[in-house]
């Protein structure tokens, strides 16, 4: 566990020495008349995990107090005085939000371990004792503007302003009921926590462009609703409650879908809003029927082993939940695969896309699957575009999950690490961290997809382009998903997915230059970390796991060139990774099959068999349809037909 950092010596009274611009002139006596005239208001369970009274809530508050928080790796004391201002990014807005304490306020407010809550406190006051507003040199707007929002201050970093400011709330308000609170103390918190109002009242402090801006002002509102009588509070509370009708409105399509590229950020977001409706802070009709819909959507996102898909900027994280925790969401669907099936309802097998986010999702059983088979086959694919937020250059990128396990990989978040200088060309191509693994995670090489030319998609200086999903169908046992983009401005691209449960993936792509430009175009897939590959016979690829699985790719067109097959390559760059957990980098075999020209058509057949064969003659692939695709895998023989009438879908059909 790493060292505290040294003792402070900590000022007799700081209110004193603070001018009064900002702190209404609230006295001990005040604060304490009006906080006991009512009941103390539980705490605001604003996290993306809930948390419910059970005895493992109150065995984990008593390790993190006696081991330690742990973030980024390594684990850190709860014990003053803390390292504020020395530790990297990650941890750093972690301890300067306060998020190691949630869980002991959480304990305290559930189930009265006064303890839990005292080791808590003794890290906000010395957090209120080291950065009280006189330490900051701030005595008017023009200061506030100046002294907060700086990128690289952890202290006063956005959200963590947002966040910690309800948290400095309940503290407030449990120590007013305390006969030894002081009134240097009692006045000190309440100058820490008008500050924290009005730096969140600065609209250039407010980040309404992202995530971070729900935060700030569920925070604000929250602290409001606590102390609806104190001066200004009112004005606090329809503030905050304007600028979070607007950002809902904003950041999630009518569909209920997070627009931040992201299911990661969907989970989190959602986790914390149930969380909010559950304390009381949001309780209005039309935001009730959207968390509904936000619900639905992430029953969606959600893998069959309980994993988040990790698309985007999302970690492959767990989200199992004991029963009581599962049923603090209303769905009973998502309540089912929190739980991994101890409550709630099994979801319906079925095809689904979110057109208005650029989600396609099948979730489909295995026909003729035993009970001690894994009965569930699962694809999801990205394909929008709506802001830089979070967007990684992964258009029409999928991840593939069946027979218990992941088979064709996205490459997740790992971590947001480094910053790139302004001036230089990753930054201006849109990379905006440093680390070579982050960088690498959001190229489009690091995905399933199409890479044209080398380059990744353009995600800044460039219209975002919505929604490139066309439809996503379920016909006769068949999950079929289509998209379609134009890349570079000239090259249009057009994707079908094939999908027959327990048996294969087809993945089809056209694409052609407007302008007639030829390009080599890859069409590269990565498999999961635990499935090793080797080129076969015939221009195709073998993989296979420890247990025995075998799953063959094969090109259909007879024109595609198997590229080198690569796993965990560092040089001349980084090829064949995926994050599997945050900030963690593991190896996967990657490989692509290549064609040269203005116009390709790749058609890529992946089998659970050991060897495929393409019997000559018998498949019609080309630009225009109908098509028709064949092939044998380990004897048994596949065929599928595509078929588009005049202003009709695409849809399929198995031969077989």
């Amino acid at each position: 566990m790493d060292e505290a950092a040294p003792v402070r010596p900590k000022p007799a009274n700081p209110v004193a020495q603070w001018g009064r611009i900002f702190r209404p002139a609230l006295t001990a006596d005040f604060i304490r008349q009006s906080v006991r005239a009512r009941p103390q208001r539980p705490y605001e369970l604003l996290e993306m995990t809930p948390m419910v009274a059970e005895p493992q809530l109150a065995a984990r508050s008593q390790r993190l107090i006696a081991e330690g928080w742990s973030s980024a790796g390594r684990v850190y004391s709860l014990k003053p005085p803390m390292p504020w201002t020395t530790l990297e990014r990650g941890p750093a807005f972690d301890i300067n939000s306060w998020k190691p304490l949630t869980r002991l306020l959480a304990t305290y407010s559930l189930m009265g371990v006064r303890t839990l809550f005292d080791a808590g406190y003794a890290v906000i006051r010395d957090w209120v004792e080291t950065f009280h507003p006189a330490t900051t040199g701030v005595e008017t707007p023009k200061d506030l503007d100046a002294f907060v929002g700086q990128v690289d201050d952890p202290v006063w970093y956005d959200m963590s302003v947002g966040v910690r400011a309800y948290r400095l709330a309940y503290a407030l308000e449990v120590r007013a009921r305390d006969e030894d609170a002081t009134d240097d103390e009692l006045e000190l918190l309440a100058a820490c926590l008008y500050f924290h109002l009005e730096a969140l009242a600065r609209p250039r402090f407010f980040k309404g462009h992202s995530n971070h801006g729900l935060y700030q002002a569920l925070g604000q509102l929250s602290v409001a609703q606590r102390f609806h009588d104190w001066p200004k509070m009112r004005e606090y509370a329809a503030l905050s409650s304007r600028r979070l009708e607007q950002m809902i409105g904003e950041h999630f399509f009518a569909s209920g879908v997070h627009n931040e590229h992201s299911p990661g950020y969907h989970y989190m977001l959602l986790g914390t809003f149930v969380g909010a409706r559950n304390s009381g802070v949001l309780t209005d009709a039309g935001f009730i029927r959207m968390l509904e819909r936000m619900e639905e959507a992430l029953t969606w996102m959600i893998m069959p082993d309980s994993t988040t898909v990790p698309l985007g900027d999302t970690d492959v994280v767990s989200v199992w939940r004991r029963p009581a925790l599962a049923q603090a969401y209303a769905n009973r669907e998502l309540q089912y695969l929190l739980s991994s099936g101890k409550t709630g309802l099994e979801p319906k097998a079925g095809v689904r896309a979110w057109v208005d986010a650029g989600y396609a999702f099948a979730r489909l059983k295995a026909e003729g699957a035993t009970t001690e088979e894994p009965r569930w086959s699962y694809l999801a694919q990205t394909a929008g575009f709506h802001s830089r937020t979070h967007k990684q250059a992964d258009d029409m990128a999928f991840h593939w999950w069946d027979k218990g396990r992941n088979l064709l990989v996205d490459p997740g978040r790992y971590a947001f690490a480094g910053k790139t200088r302004p001036d230089s060309d990753l930054f201006r191509e849109g990379f905006w961290y440093s680390d070579p693994r982050r960088i690498y995670v959001e190229t489009t090489r690091a995905h399933n997809t199409v890479e044209v030319d080398g380059r990744s998609f353009p995600r800044v200086d460039v219209e975002p382009y919505g929604s490139g999903v066309v439809q996503a169908v379920e016909i006769e046992g068949l999950a079929l998903l289509e998209t379609r983009l134009t890349h570079f401005s000239t090259i249009d691209h057009r994707r079908i997915l094939i999908l027959r449960p327990g048996a294969f993936l087809l993945c089809l792509d056209w694409l052609q230059d407007r302008e007639g430009r030829p390009h080599h175009f890859s069409q590269r897939f990565h498999l999961a970390a635990d499935l090793t590959a080797a080129a076969g016979p015939r221009g195709t690829l073998v993989a296979r796991a420890a247990d025995g699985l075998a799953l063959s790719a094969a090109d259909l067109t007879g024109k595609a060139t198997l590229s080198a097959v690569d796993r965990g390559r560092e040089e001349p760059e980084l090829l064949g990774w995926m994050a599997d957990k945050a900030n963690s980098f593991v190896p996967t075999t990657t490989f692509a099959f290549e064609q040269t020209g203005p116009e390709a058509v790749f058609a890529t057949a992946f089998s659970f068999a050991a060897d495929t064969k393409i019997p000559p003659g018998t498949s019609r692939i080309g630009r225009e349809g109908p098509w028709r695709f064949n092939w044998i895998a380990d004897g048994r023989r596949w065929a599928v037909s595509l078929r588009e009438d005049r202003d009709q879908p695409i849809s399929a059909r198995l031969d077989a």
